[in-house]
C-alpha cells in the first residue's frame, strides 16, 4: 500500500508541479505587462525561468531535505533528456537550419556552464561537496547571462526599428479577420481577467510548485529507499542517485517536451531550440547555483561520471549546432541512439551488472 501511496504521491506531485508553474508563468506575464514591463524583459525572464521551475522546486526542497543525490541527479538528468531525447524527438519532426551568428551568446553560456560545472565536480569539490562559493559563482553567471541576453535583444529591437523593412520582414502583420463593416477584428476578443485573480493565480501557482516539489522529493525517496535498496537490493549509494537521473529528471523536463514538440508542431524549430539551450543554462547556473547557495551538495564519485557523458554530449551538441548548416533526422536518431545507450548504462551500473 505504501508503494502505491507514494507512486501516486510522485507522479501526482508531477502534475501539479507543472501545472502550478503554468500559472505561475501566466500569471506572471500578465502582471508584467499591465505593469507595462517591456515585452523582451518578459520573455527571457518570467518565461526563460518558468519552464525550469520544476526542476528549481524539487531540487531545493531535495536540498533542504538532504537529498543531495536527487537534486543533482535531477539537473544532470534533464540536460541530458533535453539534449538527446527532447531535441532528438524534435528533429526526427522537423529539420532545423541555423544561423549561427544568431546564437553565439547562446551557445558560448551552453558549453561554459556545463563544463565549469564538471570542473567544479572534479578540482573544486572540496570533501566530495559542491560549496556555497562554487553555488554563488553559478548563479552570478546566471544574471550575468540574462543582462547580455536583455542587451542583445534590445540592440536587435533598436536596429529593426532603424529598419522598417527588415522589421516587416521578421515580424510580418498578422493576417487577423476584419469586419469590413467598421475595420475591426471580426472574433471578439477575450476579457481580461481582474487583476486581483491574477495575484491570486500567481500564489496559486506557487503554492502548487512547492507542494508538488515537496511531493515529488518524498515519493522519489521512498521509492529509492524501499523500493530499489529494500526490494532489488540495490547499494544506498547508486538508488537516489537513479531515481534523480531517471523519473524525477523525465518528469521534470515534460514542460520543455511539450514545448518542444508545440514548435515542431507549428514547423518553428528553432523555438524549441531554444527552449532547449536556455533550460540547460537555467537548470545548472540557476537551479543548481541556488541549491548550492542554500546547502552544500555532496557529490558522489559515480554522479561525476554521470557530469562527464553530459558533457561529452553538450560538446558534441555544441558543435553540431555551431559548425553545421542545418540538422536532421539523422542526427534525431543518433541523439536518440545516445539516450537509449546512457539509460541502459544507468539500469547496468546501478543493479551492479557494470562498476563505473
Amino acid at each position: 500500500m505504501d508503494y502505491f501511496l507514494y507512486s501516486l504521491a510522485l507522479i501526482g506531485g508531477l502534475i501539479i508541479l507543472i501545472k502550478g508553474a503554468d500559472f505561475v508563468v501566466d500569471s506572471s506575464s500578465t502582471i508584467c505587462k499591465r505593469l507595462k514591463i517591456s515585452p523582451i524583459i518578459i520573455g527571457l525572464t518570467v518565461l526563460a525561468i518558468g519552464t525550469s521551475l520544476p526542476e528549481l522546486s524539487v531540487s531545493i526542497n531535495s536540498v533542504l531535505q538532504g537529498e543531495s543525490e536527487i537534486a543533482l541527479g535531477n539537473i544532470i538528468g534533464s540536460n541530458i533528456s533535453n539534449i538527446a531525447l527532447i531535441y532528438g524527438i524534435s528533429l526526427i519532426m522537423v529539420p532545423v537550419v541555423f544561423n549561427s551568428q544568431d546564437n553565439v551568446l547562446e551557445s558560448i553560456f551552453f558549453l561554459a556552464s556545463t563544463l565549469g560545472l564538471l570542473f567544479f565536480f572534479i578540482f573544486f569539490g572540496e570533501n566530495f561537496q559542491l560549496m556555497r562559493i562554487e553555488g554563488i559563482i553559478l548563479f552570478l553567471g546566471f544574471i550575468a547571462y540574462m543582462v547580455l541576453l536583455i542587451i542583445k535583444e534590445k540592440k536587435k529591437m533598436n536596429k529593426l526599428k532603424k529598419f522598417p523593412l527588415l522589421e516587416e520582414v521578421n515580424n510580418p502583420p498578422s493576417q487577423e479577420l476584419v469586419d469590413p463593416a467598421n475595420n475591426t477584428p471580426a472574433s471578439p476578443q477575450k476579457k481580461a481577467l481582474p487583476f486581483y485573480l491574477v495575484i491570486i493565480l500567481l500564489f496559486v501557482g506557487l503554492i502548487a510548485v512547492i507542494g508538488g516539489g515537496i511531493l515529488v522529493t518524498n515519493g522519489a525517496s521512498f521509492l529509492a529507499d524501499k523500493l530499489l535498496v529494500g526490494v532489488f537490493k540495490v547499494e544506498p549509494a547508486f538508488s537516489k542517485t537513479f531515481i534523480g537521473l531517471t523519473v524525477v529528471a523525465l518528469g521534470t523536463s515534460l514542460p520543455e517536451l511539450i514545448t518542444t514538440i508545440v514548435a515542431c508542431r507549428k514547423k518553428e524549430p528553432e523555438l524549441g531550440f531554444g527552449n532547449i539551450v536556455g533550460s540547460n543554462i537555467a537548470n545548472i547556473l540557476l537551479i543548481l547555483g541556488l541549491s548550492a547557495t542554500i546547502q552544500p551538495l555532496s557529490i558522489s564519485f559515480y554522479l561525476v561520471i554521470d557530469a562527464i557523458i553530459l558533457s561529452v554530449l553538450s560538446v558534441g551538441f555544441y558543435l553540431l549546432f555551431r559548425f553545421k548548416k542545418s540538422l536532421g533526422k539523422k542526427t534525431g536518431f543518433l541523439l536518440l541512439g545516445f539516450f537509449l545507450f546512457y539509460y541502459v548504462y544507468l539500469f547496468l551500473k546501478t543493479f551492479g551488472v557494470i562498476k563505473f
